[in-house]
């Protein structure tokens, strides 16, 4: 890694901006996201030139299939998580109910869209 990257590296990681905080977080998703637009000239540019957000700058990577899939599969795990401690909450927060119907809308408008693609003459 030559110094100039390992400088950018630093600053992604450790120097916060206004909001107080940094560019990157060291999870494995971020570090596989980071390693992919490192190896793309308009991913990089995106992301380190015009401050894109880690997330939006992997969209130009050519990895978007990927990055769906990863966003479906965490919050379905995030759901299962949920579902498996429901019982032991003792206080559910106010919001709840409207917060799971937004999740189905968002499912439901996500099956729909993948329906459209799939079959746009039906």
């Amino acid at each position: 890694m030559s110094s100039e990257n390992l400088k950018k590296w630093t600053h992604w990681f450790f120097e916060k901006n206004d909001q107080n905080k940094t560019r990157l977080i060291g999870n494995s998703s971020n570090l596989n996201d980071l390693n992919n637009i490192l190896g793309d000239t308009e991913a990089l540019d995106a992301f380190d030139n015009k401050g894109y957000p880690l997330e939006r700058a992997a969209e130009f990577t050519g990895e978007i299939n990927i990055i769906f899939k990863n966003f479906v599969t965490n919050a379905y795990q995030s759901l299962e998580k949920a579902d498996k401690m429901v019982i032991k909450v003792k206080d559910f927060y106010i919001d709840l109910d409207e917060d799971l119907k937004e999740i189905k809308l968002l499912s439901d408008k996500i099956i729909r869209t993948v329906k459209a693609i799939n079959n746009p003459n039906e």
